[in-house]
């Protein structure tokens, strides 16, 4: 029997400057599970809080556990650099990135980690 791991890749975070070049690739973490349930629950938490008219630290706190959750310490420090403060324009593209590219291919995974458990009971 021959194994090997099933190799799972989502798109990278690109940050670009004025002139669309690349400057720093930001890849996500490849805990796709345990990333999933933390990426739901701080998404809860955010939501929470805007609508508690929490203050904005409380939300950057919130935001900056994310973004280590999905892209590492290294990876969160590069992003906060590159928006240099403009942390409304940078939890826009974060947010989208989550939803345009996270999200969907971790569902893809799990998806397909259900079929393979599907059929793998069945035999």
């Amino acid at each position: 029997m021959k194994a090997r791991r099933n190799q799972y890749k989502i798109e990278p975070l690109m940050l670009c400057d004025d002139n669309d070049n690349v400057v720093e690739t930001i890849n996500v973490r490849s805990d796709y599970i345990a990333m999933r349930n933390r990426l739901l629950a701080s998404l809860g938490d955010i939501q929470k809080l805007s609508e508690d008219h929490a203050t904005d630290e409380a939300i950057g706190g919130v935001v900056l556990e994310l973004m280590k959750g999905l892209y590492g310490e290294e990876g969160a420090v590069k992003i906060l650099e590159f928006f240099e403060g403009n942390y409304t324009e940078m939890i826009t593209i974060v947010t989208q990135h989550i939803y345009e590219d996270i999200l969907p291919a971790v569902n893809r995974l799990l998806d397909e980690r259900r079929k393979q458990a599907k059929a793998y009971g069945r035999k």
